[in-house]
């Protein structure tokens, strides 16, 4: 056995949130997460002593060096007392400590929750927080409706049978609406053929680059683009990124055309009358979307603050390494989401549906006003959720059209990802992946063929926002043998990204296999659904959280061995057809030896040899709905 190779195979603490609220009907809507440019600090008794404010040269100053040196450095311009002076009341505030409650306001835009962290590591401040905004908690018939024209036709949002439909087999748009509507800080890059920058359902949502002044043919913010004020054309390769086809209009419009303006339609998370919604970035791929096109965008999205990414395209080779890396990347760089729509050929064949069905990113198939698959879209236990994509209507450049399409789909998908992530800016993209799945409604009835293979229903935007949250769930890993061991383990959860380049901290050496090229690659970054080769150096206990992994499924179009990981309960392999799966090998670390596994099934946080002998063939793990999906 080689030293430097794997084994050869033969709540929050105290909050005070200033809350601000529009009137929607006898309702109320929460307009962002927290307050933009604001902390709220609590000092330590002694500094609260000590505290002399003034104001020096438009920096508010406090007499504590070391606070003095923040507020310089951050630009703070106020700080005041969260409890104002109460009269007859104040004895008892000071008694309890209220006085030491402040607000600080900062000069210039900052990524509030990395300040509140600098602050909170400050000795004179006992701990720092942004300033949350909270939302009623509302019954599930409140209904924000909106006011566009055009919104009694978008059966996709508010289903009433309007169309000949099934009566709420919708996103619950209104429902939604009630609790969010979108934020600005929750950035969208649509890659696509442009968007009509100058829509008047749009402009007011397009992202802005904050370091770009425009037009001065200047790359201000270094990024290494020229006046990207609102995106990058990379199918063209310059700062115009505006559309020449509809098709990225209308998906833009789904996700952020604002709601109740009294024009048009309403998208998902466009905001509410004059109030913004989620911020648009304009990654125009098309019509020259080739592998490096395209894997730019991604990595220009990710470098400029967007989270989440929504793709309505397909077709090329499968796999495809270099959109794969790109992938990767964004996923890593913006602890996001990308979202893909699975392609309109009718098949179950994930090569047709690709890159929607690579492991990574969530699948969107196609239903319609029924909550039935349309006749068009693929399907497939690679299917991660499914929406509307019959008859939608959107915008289109200088105007509005009813499309139909998994592209559509896609859109509304990313949509209620975009309300998840304005609500809970805060949460991994493995939070908000997971929540987008599992509040969708189950649509199994109304789809007797194709059970389990259209992920895990229609995305329900209202639930998605009031419903339960999965908490994360914590494994540990104990490496007790003696130095020098190679392990074979697995994930049983989708590790938070938090974690992602931290885990197994003692391990000398990490490896996965590729089944394509049957061979070894080393990895500094492990995932859920694979297999890995770790040596560790020493005895070690590591603990792993992330959202509970139950199953999921391979699909393999050649030939070979692969490693496949584990689910979170012991569970069977099953292959289809039956016979592709020929021989199972476990690993025993203390004998650091190769055991047989008969009859085929895993054990939580271990990994697996596998043969695969027909093609193209699929194997699930676990049992219930797979949630996840590998192409080999």
């Amino acid at each position: 056995m080689r030293e430097n190779s794997p084994p050869n195979h033969g709540w929050r603490s105290w909050l005070l949130a200033a809350i601000a609220w529009l009137a929607c009907g006898d309702v109320l809507l929460a307009q962002s997460a927290y307050e933009n440019q604001v902390i709220l600090v609590k000092l330590t008794a002694t500094a609260a002593e000590q505290l002399n404010l003034r104001s020096i040269e438009g920096i508010v100053t406090t007499g504590l060096a070391s606070l003095d040196a923040l507020n310089r450095d951050h630009r703070a311009i106020s700080m005041r007392r969260v409890f104002r002076p109460a009269g007859k009341h104040e004895a008892t505030h000071l008694a309890k400590g209220l006085q030491r409650f402040y607000k600080l306001q900062f000069a210039v835009e900052a990524e509030v929750q990395a300040l509140a962290r600098i602050y909170a590591a400050d000795a004179n401040v006992e701990f720092a927080q942004p300033n949350w905004r909270y939302h009623l908690l509302r019954a599930p018939d409140a209904l924000c409706l909106s006011d566009d024209p055009i919104f009694p036709s978008q059966w996709n949002l508010h289903n009433t049978g309007q169309t000949g439909g099934t009566p709420d087999a919708d996103l619950d748009a209104p429902e939604a609406w009630c609790l969010e509507t979108g934020n600005p800080d929750a950035v969208v890059s649509v890659l696509d053929t442009g968007i009509d920058l100058d829509h008047p359902e749009l402009a007011a949502n397009m992202w802005s680059n904050p370091g770009e002044v425009a037009g001065n043919g200047l790359d201000d913010d270094a990024n290494g683009f020229i006046d990207d004020v609102h995106g990058w054309d990379f199918s063209d390769d310059d700062n115009n990124p505006d559309d020449y086809d509809n098709h990225g209009t209308h998906g833009a419009g789904i996700i952020a055309a604002r709601a109740h303006n009294g024009l048009g339609i309403a998208g998902i998370a466009g905001g509410w009358g004059n109030v913004a919604g989620v911020s648009l970035m304009a990654c125009k791929i098309f019509p020259n979307a080739f592998d490096d096109v395209i894997a730019e965008a991604f990595v220009y999205a990710a470098d400029n603050g967007s989270r989440l990414s929504n793709n309505a395209w397909g077709g090329g080779n499968c796999p495809a390494p270099v959109i794969e890396g790109a992938i990767d990347y964004f996923l890593s760089v913006s602890d996001g989401v990308a979202l893909f729509g699975a392609g309109a050929s009718n098949s179950s064949n994930p090569c047709l549906g690709y890159p929607a069905s690579y492991p990574p990113v969530v699948a969107v198939a196609a239903l319609d006003h029924h909550d039935r698959k349309t006749s068009f879209s693929n399907y497939g236990n690679w299917i991660d959720v499914s929406a509307p994509g019959v008859n939608i209507w959107s915008t289109t450049i200088g105007g509005y059209a009813s499309y139909n399409g998994t592209s559509p789909a896609c859109a509304h998908a990313t949509g209620v990802a975009a309300l998840l992530l304005s609500s809970h800016p805060d949460w991994t993209g493995a939070q908000l992946r997971a929540q987008l799945e599992s509040s969708a409604d189950n649509v199994d009835a109304a789809n007797p063929g194709f059970v389990g293979l259209l992920g895990s229903g229609r995305v329900n935007a209202f639930e998605a926002l009031n419903g339960a949250v999965t908490p994360p769930l914590c494994v540990t890993y104990e490496f007790s043998i003696a130095a020098g061991a190679w392990y074979l383990i697995s994930l049983p959860v989708i590790p938070d990204s938090s974690a992602v380049n931290l885990l197994f901290p003692g391990a000398s050496a990490a490896f996965e296999w590729s089944q394509a090229t049957q061979s070894y690659a080393q990895v500094t970054t492990l995932a859920s659904e694979k297999a890995y080769w770790l040596l560790m150096p020493q005895a070690a206990t590591v603990e792993i959280c992330g959202q509970p992994l139950h199953s999921y499924a391979r699909n393999y179009i050649s030939p070979g061995w692969d490693l496949t990981g584990s689910v979170l309960e012991s569970s069977p392999l099953v292959d289809h057809p039956e016979g592709s799966l020929i021989a199972m090998f476990r690993w025993n670390a203390e004998m650091q030896n190769y055991m047989p596994v008969s009859p085929f099934a895993v054990e939580p946080k271990q990994g697996y040899w596998i043969l695969m002998l027909e093609t193209p063939s699929t194997v699930t793990v676990g049992s219930g709905l797979a949630r996840g999906k590998g192409q080999k």
